[in-house]
């Protein structure tokens, strides 16, 4: 396995710093070696506290983790123009390729960097591979607020290929830079307070740069990784953010335990407890944005004499009407429940459910107004009865199969409640 060296600032809330590039890398498939340069105290309200890693510790941890056979290396925040000096030194016997994302400020305040670290990092430019700044940033090392003109100055400054952020911007333009040309990369404006961007785009693509990507490739697959966890933040503290990079992990997760409670329902689960319109289960993402975050099974699962198959391994988008279900559910319960599926409506799986102690929610379709999207509607009222209902059912009505819906956190326990009311085979 590939590793890279991932230097920076600790962030006790995990949404930036050496926390974020470490979800980078795991994301990527690499090896991360975490060096800290500096502890730091920090939330929602801005820096508060700061403590400089001494550096003659942290030249012989950066040895000893470059001693390992390293591809390459994220270097984030730096304090003290020092460590740059050290990294150099350091990384003359190695000459892994450098990522630098110059950090100049926190995103909520509390810090911003000396003219002599901002010379210091003048002088670290000819040792990287590529930097990436953003906007203010580029300003503040080149002298030119001309994003062409600060291009030219950086390269004259010894840069080899340059990433300018600009995912803060409206439109979102971030602009690659090879040396000799520019290219613009268009984005969508992903709104939202978030912490820990530029440090996970850095620390993605030194990550895809180990695994031995070109630059350009490198930063254009890191961007759609960025993109996709800003659609799916995680919550830091009251509407504060930062990325979710692991996604592309949670959703090949999502894909495995699908399959895998497939495996228990066609093994355990009666073939008698599939409905005629068929049977499906869902699993979301979190913070999903419609069906496409959700994954569930084309086509659905039947019965075919006595067998339950399926038709087509899981994907996400693959079901509309239970992932609704799900998408409803989802927002009801604050993000609690992510999973769902349907068996078919039998007074006894009702009773057994009722004896073993899982209570029932009934709604009435026959009470459904018009124009309404029944499965939003049915999992909507349910709501209105039981603060976490894991079993809904309806009596159906004219044209409309009656039908159990199981809520759950996860496919394996929706389909564990499925066994529960029903009694297994």
């Amino acid at each position: 396995m590939r590793k890279v060296v991932l230097v920076g600032g600790y962030d006790p809330t995990g949404g930036a710093g050496i926390s974020a590039d470490l979800r980078a890398a795991v994301t990527e498939g690499v090896y991360p070696i975490p060096v800290p340069t500096v502890l730091t105290i920090q939330d929602d309200g801005g820096l508060r506290k700061l403590y400089e890693v001494k550096d003659d510790f942290f030249e012989e941890a950066l040895g000893v983790a470059l001693s390992t056979g390293v591809s390459s290396m994220k270097v984030g925040l730096v304090v003290e123009p020092s460590k740059l000096g050290i990294i150099k030194k350091v990384n003359e016997k190695f000459r892994v390729p450098v990522v630098l994302d110059p950090v100049l400020s926190v995103s909520r305040g509390g810090y911003r960097a000396s003219e002599d670290l901002i010379d210091a990092i003048k002088g670290f430019i000819p040792y990287t591979l590529m930097v990436t700044p953003n906007r203010d940033e580029l300003k503040a090392i080149t002298g030119e607020e001309d994003l062409e003109r600060a291009l030219k100055v950086l390269k004259s400054m010894g840069a080899r290929y340059v990433l300018v952020k600009g995912g803060d911007k409206n439109p979102p333009v971030d602009v690659f830079f090879d040396g000799e040309n520019s290219e613009i990369i268009q984005g969508e404006l992903i709104k939202g307070e978030f912490h820990g961007t530029g440090c996970s785009l850095a620390s993605l693509i030194a990550s895809n740069i180990a695994k031995g990507m070109d630059p350009r490739d490198a930063v254009l697959r890191s961007i759609e990784v960025l993109r996709e966890g800003l659609r799916h933040p995680i919550e830091i503290k009251d509407g504060w953010f930062t990325p979710f990079t692991s996604l592309p992990l949670e959703k090949m997760r999502i894909l495995r335990d699908l399959e895998n409670a497939f495996s228990l329902v066609k093994g355990l689960l009666s073939p008698r407890a599939v409905p005629e319109v068929g049977m499906n289960i869902c699993y979301s993402l979190p913070n999903p944005r419609g069906v496409e975050d959700v994954a569930g099974f084309p086509g659905r699962i039947h019965k075919v004499r006595d067998r339950i198959v399926n038709l087509y391994p899981p994907e996400f988008g693959g079901s509309s009407h239970m992932a609704r279900v799900v998408l409803a559910a989802y927002r009801e319960s604050g993000g609690v429940i992510r999973s769902a599926m349907n068996i078919r409506f039998d007074e006894r799986y009702i009773e057994l459910a009722e004896k073993r102690g899982i209570k029932p929610v009934f709604v009435d379709r026959t009470k459904e107004p018009e124009g309404v999207k029944t499965m939003e509607w049915v999992t909507q009222e349910a709501f209105k009865v039981e603060r976490l209902p894991r079993i809904v059912y309806d009596r159906g009505d004219v044209g409309k199969e009656a039908m159990i819906r199981i809520l759950g956190r996860t496919p394996f326990e929706v389909v564990d409640t499925a066994l529960t009311i029903t009694g297994g085979r």
